[in-house]
């Protein structure tokens, strides 16, 4: 079984529950061109780039260790060499002799090169082609097809697989990822031009009971329909997100603190007047606006903080990260 294991078609790698590798078949080492040596022992990091690092510690392991399980994750590893390989990422914790380890499988995405492999090869045919004569003719509009074929292949290949990295399959909106992307945009954009902007952290009050007493197939409808209702109420610029469980991030372009103040509170009332099936449902908001010592993590660390005030004095309310003391990341 060892044997097959190495042999096998897809890349197998272990980790200990702190994500360092525990050991690792040789088809991942010949994709990833380490040695076995070099590997074990070693964070799962260390062939990550910096973007998919991001990835692994804000979504991966946190849904590993909130789900047991992770499936049909589009990211890139970088081989020693620093070539990227794009995968899906597969992971599952299991336990033998009460010891938890994390299962991967990794995938390539072999499809989307195969295609450009044809088309190169195709385009290299139309070149030959071109300079035969009268023969050539009926080969050349045979490639041609095959060209437009191939790249129409492609093209729908890659906007599928943006789509599917990018969206939350239970609600449609975008995910982490694609939230990520946004907000990285977002901070670019403030520092060329200083424009404010702003950003909303907020989830459904008590929704644990709601999955404890009618089940997690309803707990599932719930996030749908709050999901129609963001949305419904988001304006066009707005990138609406379910961050995680059932809380939801919202991305607000050239949104000040009043502005976002007034924004927050719409989108508070039109969650508690809706017409919920089973049971009146609210939420609680919290709300930072970027400021020029901000980075990433900080404006995010604030509405974070703000979110927890407003669960902690009373819920269904707004609060803004400036109204409270946030303490910085370094403090305790």
């Amino acid at each position: 079984m060892e044997n097959q294991l190495n042999e096998a078609p897809c890349g197998y790698l272990s980790l200990n529950t702190k994500g360092m590798i525990l050991s690792v078949n040789d088809t991942f080492l010949q994709w990833i061109q380490y040695n076995r040596e070099e590997l074990i022992g070693q964070h799962i990091e260390t062939f990550l780039t910096n973007a998919n690092r991001f990835l692994f510690h804000s979504h991966i392991y946190p849904a590993i260790q909130m789900d047991e399980e992770v499936y049909e994750v589009y990211m890139s590893l970088q081989s020693k060499k620093g070539q990227p390989i794009p995968i899906i990422f597969n992971a599952k914790i299991s336990r033998y002799e009460k010891e938890e380890t994390i299962e991967c499988t990794v995938i390539p995405i072999r499809k989307r090169i195969q295609y450009e492999n044809e088309i190169r090869e195709i385009n290299k045919k139309l070149e030959e082609a071109y300079l035969e004569k009268q023969e050539a003719l009926s080969r050349l509009e045979i490639a041609l097809q095959e060209s437009a074929d191939k790249t129409i292949k492609l093209v729908e290949l890659n906007e599928e697989l943006d789509k599917v990295a990018s969206t939350d399959s239970l609600t449609g909106l975008t995910n982490r990822r694609g939230f990520l992307e946004a907000y990285d945009h977002q901070i670019s954009l403030y520092t060329q031009t200083e424009r404010s902007f702003s950003l909303f952290l907020l989830d459904i009050d008590h929704f644990k009971l709601v999955n404890d007493t009618w089940g997690h197939l309803v707990g599932d409808q719930f996030l749908r329909d709050l999901a129609k209702i963001l949305m419904n109420v988001a304006r066009k610029q707005d990138t609406v997100c379910r961050y995680g469980g059932e809380e939801f991030v919202v991305l607000l372009p050239e949104t000040d603190t009043e502005e976002a103040r007034i924004l927050a509170e719409k989108w508070r009332d039109a969650v508690e007047t809706a017409d919920w099936d089973i049971k009146a449902v609210t939420i609680s908001i919290g709300i930072a606006t970027f400021q020029t010592e901000d980075n990433q993590n900080t404006l995010l660390a604030k509405a974070d903080a703000a979110l927890y005030y407003s669960k902690q004095n009373g819920r269904n309310r707004v609060t803004h990260a400036k109204d409270i003391q946030v303490p910085s990341l370094g403090e305790s």
